[in-house]
């Protein structure tokens, strides 16, 4: 889980600071990985990454009120068995 939240940070200053990044060049994408990664993880602390929502760290949508997670459909159906 750590990974996927050190690239979500990534993925959010790359396209924050460098809207325009589908017409650099190749080198230049990779000296500008090489300076975000940097900056990255100089600001990065461990605890940090605990604190974010699965949904946020896989970019899928936040389950809606109303639907019953999976081990919880589980013990109904075994209950119900």
């Amino acid at each position: 889980m750590q990974a996927k939240d050190i690239k979500r940070l990534l993925n959010k200053q790359l396209k924050t600071n460098f809207p325009n990044w589908q017409r650099l060049t190749k080198r230049e994408k990779k000296s500008l990985i090489n300076q975000t990664v940097a900056e990255v993880m100089a600001d990065y602390k461990e605890e940090q990454w605990k604190h974010i929502p699965l949904h946020v760290l896989t970019n899928m949508p936040d389950v809606p009120p109303g639907i019953i997670a999976l081990h919880e459909m589980e013990k109904f159906i075994d209950s119900h068995n």
